[in-house]
Protein backbone atom coordinates (compact mmCIF):
# COMPACT_ATOMS: atom_id res chain seq x y z
CA UNK A 1 0.00 0.00 0.00
CA UNK A 2 2.96 2.14 0.75
CA UNK A 3 4.42 2.18 -3.00
CA UNK A 4 1.06 3.31 -3.99
CA UNK A 5 1.02 6.42 -2.13
CA UNK A 6 2.49 9.72 -3.98
CA UNK A 7 5.89 11.13 -3.42
CA UNK A 8 5.42 14.73 -1.42
CA UNK A 9 7.30 17.15 -0.87
CA UNK A 10 6.38 19.52 2.02
CA UNK A 11 7.55 23.16 1.50
CA UNK A 12 7.58 25.97 4.08
CA UNK A 13 9.20 29.37 4.07
CA UNK A 14 10.18 31.92 6.84
CA UNK A 15 11.49 35.20 7.57
CA UNK A 16 12.18 35.92 10.91
CA UNK A 17 10.63 32.90 12.36
CA UNK A 18 12.42 31.52 15.35
CA UNK A 19 9.26 32.20 17.45
CA UNK A 20 7.41 29.62 15.40
CA UNK A 21 9.51 27.49 13.11
CA UNK A 22 10.44 24.92 15.71
CA UNK A 23 6.73 23.84 16.69
CA UNK A 24 5.57 23.85 12.87
CA UNK A 25 8.35 21.47 12.29
CA UNK A 26 8.12 19.46 15.08
CA UNK A 27 4.44 19.08 13.56
CA UNK A 28 5.21 18.08 10.09
CA UNK A 29 7.99 15.23 11.38
CA UNK A 30 4.68 14.07 13.33
CA UNK A 31 2.64 13.58 10.25
CA UNK A 32 0.86 10.37 9.47
CA UNK A 33 2.50 9.56 6.84
CA UNK A 34 5.08 7.08 5.43
CA UNK A 35 8.96 9.04 6.29
CA UNK A 36 9.71 7.25 2.74
CA UNK A 37 7.38 9.27 0.69
CA UNK A 38 7.81 12.66 2.00
CA UNK A 39 10.61 15.11 2.48
CA UNK A 40 10.42 18.76 4.59
CA UNK A 41 11.86 21.79 2.96
CA UNK A 42 12.26 24.80 5.32
CA UNK A 43 13.46 27.50 3.00
CA UNK A 44 15.06 30.12 5.17
CA UNK A 45 14.05 33.94 3.44
CA UNK A 46 17.53 35.73 4.66
CA UNK A 47 16.72 36.14 8.46
CA UNK A 48 18.42 37.98 10.67
CA UNK A 49 17.37 35.97 13.73
CA UNK A 50 17.98 32.18 14.98
CA UNK A 51 15.84 30.60 12.62
CA UNK A 52 18.24 29.22 10.73
CA UNK A 53 20.50 27.48 13.18
CA UNK A 54 17.23 26.21 14.61
CA UNK A 55 15.90 24.48 10.99
CA UNK A 56 19.47 22.70 11.42
CA UNK A 57 18.32 20.91 14.25
CA UNK A 58 16.21 18.54 12.61
CA UNK A 59 16.39 16.05 10.10
CA UNK A 60 14.87 18.65 7.38
CA UNK A 61 16.38 19.90 4.30
CA UNK A 62 17.11 23.20 4.66
CA UNK A 63 17.37 25.87 1.93
CA UNK A 64 18.60 29.93 2.12
CA UNK A 65 16.95 32.20 -0.32
CA UNK A 66 18.73 35.58 -0.15
CA UNK A 67 18.12 37.14 -3.94
CA UNK A 68 14.47 38.21 -3.36
CA UNK A 69 13.14 39.10 -0.29
CA UNK A 70 9.38 37.53 -0.34
CA UNK A 71 7.91 34.46 0.61
CA UNK A 72 7.00 33.26 -2.80
CA UNK A 73 10.50 33.39 -4.01
CA UNK A 74 10.98 31.30 -1.23
CA UNK A 75 8.57 28.91 -2.64
CA UNK A 76 10.60 28.93 -5.38
CA UNK A 77 13.72 27.72 -4.10
CA UNK A 78 12.19 24.96 -2.32
CA UNK A 79 9.90 23.81 -5.79
CA UNK A 80 13.45 23.96 -7.25
CA UNK A 81 14.93 21.25 -4.66
CA UNK A 82 11.57 19.11 -4.23
CA UNK A 83 11.27 15.65 -5.50
CA UNK A 84 7.75 14.91 -5.02
CA UNK A 85 4.87 14.65 -7.19
CA UNK A 86 2.73 16.14 -4.65
CA UNK A 87 3.99 19.38 -3.52
CA UNK A 88 2.40 20.62 -0.01
CA UNK A 89 2.53 24.76 0.99
CA UNK A 90 1.54 25.64 4.72
CA UNK A 91 3.70 28.87 6.97
CA UNK A 92 6.20 28.74 9.35
CA UNK A 93 3.53 29.92 11.98
CA UNK A 94 1.51 27.26 11.15
CA UNK A 95 1.02 23.74 13.13
CA UNK A 96 -0.16 20.97 10.68
CA UNK A 97 -2.39 18.18 11.84
CA UNK A 98 -1.00 14.88 11.71
CA UNK A 99 -3.49 13.74 9.01
CA UNK A 100 -3.05 16.95 7.11
CA UNK A 101 -1.41 15.47 3.92
CA UNK A 102 -2.85 12.13 4.64
CA UNK A 103 -6.04 13.27 4.11
CA UNK A 104 -5.09 16.19 1.33
CA UNK A 105 -3.58 13.26 -0.74
CA UNK A 106 -6.97 11.05 -0.82
CA UNK A 107 -8.61 13.65 -2.56
CA UNK A 108 -5.93 13.19 -5.95
CA UNK A 109 -7.67 9.99 -6.75
CA UNK A 110 -9.82 12.04 -9.04
CA UNK A 111 -7.07 12.86 -11.61
CA UNK A 112 -9.12 16.53 -12.23
CA UNK A 113 -8.21 18.18 -9.15
CA UNK A 114 -4.72 20.50 -9.55
CA UNK A 115 -4.73 21.45 -6.49
CA UNK A 116 -6.35 20.94 -2.58
CA UNK A 117 -7.56 23.64 -0.09
CA UNK A 118 -7.25 22.24 3.36
CA UNK A 119 -8.65 23.57 6.04
CA UNK A 120 -7.02 26.52 7.99
CA UNK A 121 -7.85 27.00 11.71
CA UNK A 122 -6.86 29.28 14.46
CA UNK A 123 -4.37 28.18 17.07
CA UNK A 124 -5.05 28.24 20.86
CA UNK A 125 -5.13 32.15 21.27
CA UNK A 126 -2.80 34.17 23.89
CA UNK A 127 -4.15 37.42 23.78
CA UNK A 128 -7.43 39.48 22.79
CA UNK A 129 -6.23 39.97 19.07
CA UNK A 130 -5.53 36.57 18.77
CA UNK A 131 -9.18 35.46 19.99
CA UNK A 132 -10.60 37.76 17.72
CA UNK A 133 -9.20 36.54 14.90
CA UNK A 134 -10.42 33.19 15.79
CA UNK A 135 -13.98 34.11 16.56
CA UNK A 136 -14.12 35.96 12.63
CA UNK A 137 -12.60 32.60 11.20
CA UNK A 138 -9.89 34.64 9.28
CA UNK A 139 -7.84 32.78 7.01
CA UNK A 140 -10.56 29.88 6.73
CA UNK A 141 -10.89 28.55 3.46
CA UNK A 142 -14.42 27.65 3.85
CA UNK A 143 -15.67 30.66 5.26
CA UNK A 144 -13.02 33.28 2.38
CA UNK A 145 -11.04 32.54 -0.02
CA UNK A 146 -13.23 29.60 -1.65
CA UNK A 147 -16.10 32.03 -1.86
CA UNK A 148 -14.37 34.66 -3.81
CA UNK A 149 -16.51 36.58 -6.29
CA UNK A 150 -14.69 35.75 -9.33
CA UNK A 151 -12.64 32.55 -8.45
CA UNK A 152 -11.50 30.50 -5.49
CA UNK A 153 -7.71 30.45 -4.58
CA UNK A 154 -6.15 28.30 -1.95
CA UNK A 155 -3.81 30.36 0.41
CA UNK A 156 -0.35 28.86 0.66
CA UNK A 157 -0.91 28.24 4.50
CA UNK A 158 -2.62 25.23 3.61
CA UNK A 159 -2.32 24.58 -0.26
CA UNK A 160 -1.54 21.48 -1.90
CA UNK A 161 -0.69 21.20 -5.77
CA UNK A 162 0.23 18.39 -8.09
CA UNK A 163 3.28 19.22 -9.65
CA UNK A 164 1.99 18.98 -13.09
CA UNK A 165 0.30 22.31 -11.96
CA UNK A 166 3.50 24.14 -11.90
CA UNK A 167 4.71 22.32 -15.21
CA UNK A 168 1.80 23.58 -17.10
CA UNK A 169 1.51 27.07 -15.41
CA UNK A 170 5.04 28.09 -14.57
CA UNK A 171 6.23 28.59 -10.23
CA UNK A 172 5.24 31.44 -7.96
CA UNK A 173 5.20 35.38 -9.06
CA UNK A 174 8.22 35.91 -6.94
CA UNK A 175 8.70 39.30 -6.65
CA UNK A 176 4.95 40.00 -5.53
CA UNK A 177 4.45 40.44 -1.76
CA UNK A 178 1.00 39.12 -1.37
CA UNK A 179 -1.24 37.19 -3.21
CA UNK A 180 0.60 35.03 -5.38
CA UNK A 181 -1.40 32.26 -4.11
CA UNK A 182 -4.83 33.43 -5.15
CA UNK A 183 -2.50 33.95 -8.90
CA UNK A 184 -1.30 30.58 -8.64
CA UNK A 185 -4.83 29.14 -8.36
CA UNK A 186 -6.71 31.48 -10.87
CA UNK A 187 -3.93 30.49 -13.59
CA UNK A 188 -4.07 26.77 -13.01
CA UNK A 189 -8.14 27.50 -13.11
CA UNK A 190 -7.78 29.59 -16.13
CA UNK A 191 -5.34 27.97 -18.26
CA UNK A 192 -5.58 24.07 -17.80
CA UNK A 193 -8.57 21.49 -17.01
CA UNK A 194 -7.42 20.91 -13.54
CA UNK A 195 -10.12 22.02 -10.38
CA UNK A 196 -9.65 23.05 -6.99
CA UNK A 197 -10.92 20.92 -3.81
CA UNK A 198 -11.71 21.91 -0.57
CA UNK A 199 -11.11 18.99 1.79
CA UNK A 200 -12.15 20.29 6.04
CA UNK A 201 -10.56 17.19 7.28
CA UNK A 202 -6.63 18.18 5.83
CA UNK A 203 -5.98 21.22 8.53
CA UNK A 204 -3.57 23.02 9.72
CA UNK A 205 -3.53 25.73 12.41
CA UNK A 206 -2.41 29.23 12.39
CA UNK A 207 -0.80 31.41 14.95
CA UNK A 208 -2.79 34.70 14.41
CA UNK A 209 -1.20 37.82 14.85
CA UNK A 210 -0.84 38.93 18.42
CA UNK A 211 -0.23 42.63 18.20
CA UNK A 212 -1.73 45.96 16.98
CA UNK A 213 1.47 46.99 14.95
CA UNK A 214 1.67 43.18 13.20
CA UNK A 215 -1.94 43.25 12.43
CA UNK A 216 -2.24 46.74 10.98
CA UNK A 217 1.23 45.48 8.79
CA UNK A 218 -0.91 42.21 7.65
CA UNK A 219 -3.44 44.11 6.50
CA UNK A 220 -1.26 46.95 4.56
CA UNK A 221 -0.11 44.02 2.73
CA UNK A 222 -3.12 42.09 1.91
CA UNK A 223 -4.28 45.32 0.03
CA UNK A 224 -1.10 46.13 -1.56
CA UNK A 225 -1.88 42.05 -2.99
CA UNK A 226 -5.31 42.82 -4.49
CA UNK A 227 -3.98 45.77 -6.35
CA UNK A 228 -1.40 43.36 -7.77
CA UNK A 229 -4.14 40.73 -8.57
CA UNK A 230 -6.16 43.44 -10.10
CA UNK A 231 -3.66 44.68 -12.18
CA UNK A 232 -3.32 41.25 -13.96
CA UNK A 233 -6.33 40.00 -14.15
CA UNK A 234 -9.07 43.27 -14.48
CA UNK A 235 -8.75 42.44 -18.49
CA UNK A 236 -10.46 38.91 -17.38
CA UNK A 237 -13.07 40.13 -14.31
CA UNK A 238 -16.89 40.55 -15.38
CA UNK A 239 -17.97 43.78 -16.56
CA UNK A 240 -16.79 46.57 -15.05
CA UNK A 241 -20.00 48.01 -14.73
CA UNK A 242 -21.58 44.79 -13.67
CA UNK A 243 -19.91 42.29 -11.05
CA UNK A 244 -16.58 44.35 -10.11
CA UNK A 245 -18.87 47.61 -9.51
CA UNK A 246 -20.63 46.17 -7.04
CA UNK A 247 -17.88 44.99 -5.16
CA UNK A 248 -16.07 48.03 -5.42
CA UNK A 249 -19.59 49.94 -4.01
CA UNK A 250 -19.68 47.09 -1.51
CA UNK A 251 -16.15 47.45 -0.20
CA UNK A 252 -16.16 51.38 -0.04
CA UNK A 253 -19.45 51.28 1.69
CA UNK A 254 -18.12 48.46 3.99
CA UNK A 255 -14.62 50.87 4.81
CA UNK A 256 -17.07 53.59 5.72
CA UNK A 257 -19.16 51.93 7.86
CA UNK A 258 -16.34 50.61 9.95
CA UNK A 259 -13.98 53.97 9.46
CA UNK A 260 -17.01 56.73 10.20
CA UNK A 261 -20.14 55.25 11.26
CA UNK A 262 -18.90 53.19 13.57
CA UNK A 263 -17.00 55.68 15.67
CA UNK A 264 -19.96 56.66 17.87
CA UNK A 265 -20.61 53.16 18.36
CA UNK A 266 -17.23 52.32 19.40
CA UNK A 267 -17.26 55.11 21.84
CA UNK A 268 -20.67 54.36 23.10
CA UNK A 269 -19.51 51.08 24.03
CA UNK A 270 -16.48 51.86 25.40
CA UNK A 271 -17.65 55.00 28.02
CA UNK A 272 -21.29 54.30 28.69
CA UNK A 273 -21.91 50.11 28.29
CA UNK A 274 -18.66 49.45 29.46
CA UNK A 275 -18.92 46.65 26.76
CA UNK A 276 -15.16 45.98 26.42
CA UNK A 277 -15.58 42.94 24.30
CA UNK A 278 -17.76 44.98 21.84
CA UNK A 279 -15.29 47.66 22.07
CA UNK A 280 -12.56 46.13 20.78
CA UNK A 281 -13.94 43.69 18.31
CA UNK A 282 -14.82 46.84 16.28
CA UNK A 283 -11.69 48.57 16.73
CA UNK A 284 -9.65 45.81 15.53
CA UNK A 285 -12.43 46.28 12.72
CA UNK A 286 -12.02 49.60 12.22
CA UNK A 287 -7.73 48.69 12.43
CA UNK A 288 -7.89 46.14 9.55
CA UNK A 289 -10.12 48.40 7.36
CA UNK A 290 -7.64 50.82 7.55
CA UNK A 291 -4.72 49.14 6.86
CA UNK A 292 -6.30 47.12 4.25
CA UNK A 293 -7.00 50.51 2.93
CA UNK A 294 -3.45 51.88 3.76
CA UNK A 295 -2.35 48.65 1.58
CA UNK A 296 -4.14 49.41 -1.79
CA UNK A 297 -3.23 53.01 -1.92
CA UNK A 298 0.48 51.88 -1.77
CA UNK A 299 0.15 49.62 -4.23
CA UNK A 300 -1.89 51.79 -6.61
CA UNK A 301 0.96 54.57 -6.04
CA UNK A 302 3.56 51.49 -6.86
CA UNK A 303 1.66 50.17 -9.71
CA UNK A 304 0.54 53.34 -11.10
CA UNK A 305 -3.05 51.71 -11.47
CA UNK A 306 -6.02 53.31 -9.97
CA UNK A 307 -7.52 50.34 -7.11
CA UNK A 308 -7.96 52.06 -3.92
Amino acid sequence: MTEQLPFVSVIVPVYNGERHIENCIKSLLSLNYPSSKIEIIIVDNNSKDATYRIIREFPVIGLIEDRIQSSYAARNAGIKKSRGEILAFTDSDCVADKEWIAKAVEQFQDEHIGCVAGEIEGYSPSNYIEEYLVRRSVLSHSEGTLKHWYLPYAQTANAVYRRKVFDAVGPFEENWVSAGDTDLTWRMLLNTGYKIKYCKESFVYHVHRSTLKGYFKQRMTWGNGEVLVYKKYKVHYPSPETSFAREMLRDYGEYFRLVIGKIPSLLYRKLILKDEEGFQDRKLAMIGAVGRRFGRIRGSIREKIFYI
